[in-house]
């Protein structure tokens, strides 16, 4: 089945065709303070871990190889990206492939799992006064995949539009190595 197509101005790519080359490219760098107090050192090297650091204050500048590019997905445009820290995408993309298969294939699930997790929250927390409690069908109609966040190791992370039932915040759900769907957050 041939859920994706191949639309060449809009980025959005056949599954069955992805390939490293309809990924665009960025270098994400940073700096990054650790600070490391003696309670914690102490603790570090009695376990035999940070033999030659010392308490303080330290930085170092951190480089992410970040892959994105646009597929469709369950009717929607959706960013995938792909953070290269040990293994070239190259490796990982047939893995990467099984993964945005099933997501597309356990729509219902995923749908499922977010309203269970979060359902609850809404209606006894996020509720506006003007607003009526939803239904599991209204808020299963209010998420809109927007992005996928795959890392090395086989998880995957689905983030949805809430349509402004938790403020504008993303709802997040993970997808692990053996597609477990974890709770879903915001």
């Amino acid at each position: 089945m041939n859920f994706y197509k191949k639309i060449k101005n809009n980025l959005i790519f056949d599954l069955n065709n992805l390939s490293e080359s309809d990924f665009k490219f960025e270098k994400i760098s940073g700096n990054i303070e650790t600070t490391l107090s003696q309670e914690l050192l102490d603790l570090l090297q009695k376990d035999g871990y940070a033999k030659n650091s010392v308490v303080g204050t330290t930085s170092s500048t951190v480089e992410i190889k970040n892959l994105t590019t646009k597929i469709k997905l369950w009717g929607n445009n959706v960013i995938l990206n792909y953070s290269e820290e040990k293994s070239p995408l190259k490796h990982e993309l047939p893995i990467l492939k099984v993964k945005l298969e099933w997501i597309n294939k356990n729509k219902v699930v995923i749908e499922k799992k977010i309203s269970d997790s979060l359902l609850s929250l809404k209606n006894e927390v996020w509720l506006n006064e003007d607003e009526k409690i939803l239904t599991e069908t209204e808020f299963i109609n209010n998420l809109k995949i927007i992005q996928l966040e795959y890392s090395e190791g086989d998880s995957i992370s689905l983030i949805f539009s809430d349509n402004g039932m938790f403020g504008n915040h993303d709802i997040e759900i993970n997808l692990d190595e053996f597609n477990q769907l974890n709770e879903a957050g915001i």
